[in-house]
């Protein structure tokens, strides 16, 4: 209840108006409140922080990844431009063979 005698929290228009007499349970109530949302406040936070450790985290592990693909990709481009080497490697042995060959017929 309000009365003139009564102290005014917050400002403006329709503030909430604590009972005249200092009434302790509103005191205590107010201070409750304060310490949850203290609380929330801290749990918030410590929210957000762990969010932005975990969204490091996946940076960090995607960029690994692609780092990964591109060694993969190119052991594996490496890997193909060693065969087709050695292919040709082959091809060109098989005709130098084929050259001392016909040499010797003669």
């Amino acid at each position: 209840r309000a009365t003139s005698s009564s102290s005014t929290l917050g400002s403006g228009g329709g503030s909430w108006q604590a009972p005249a007499g200092g009434d302790r349970g509103v005191e205590a109530e107010v201070v409750r409140v304060a310490t949850e949302l203290s609380r929330a406040e801290a749990r918030t936070a410590g929210s957000r922080l762990r969010e932005l450790e975990l969204e490091s985290e996946l940076r960090a592990a995607l960029a690994t990844r692609r780092c990964s693909s591109n060694v993969a990709s190119s052991v594996h481009d490496t890997e193909l431009a060693a065969a087709a080497a050695w292919r040709r490697a082959r091809e060109a042995a098989a005709e130098v063979g084929e050259a001392q060959a016909a040499l010797a017929r003669r």
